[in-house]
């Protein structure tokens, strides 16, 4: 894996949502990361009487 797009998915991606709209998506991919690599670092778990369900995964 090259954890890089095509030109053309680039492309595509850029016709479809514009420069801001692929700057936005780009940086709401990083914060979702960066959220998703700290909830596995530290464990966290949903509490037992959370009306929430996990998503399954």
């Amino acid at each position: 894996r090259t954890r890089k797009v095509s030109k053309d998915t680039f492309d595509a991606a850029l016709a479809q949502f514009g420069v801001l709209g692929l700057t936005e998506l780009t940086n709401l991919m990083g914060c979702y990361s960066m959220l998703a690599f700290n909830v596995n670092a530290f464990g966290v778990e949903l509490p037992e009487d959370s009306p929430e369900k996990p998503l399954p995964v």
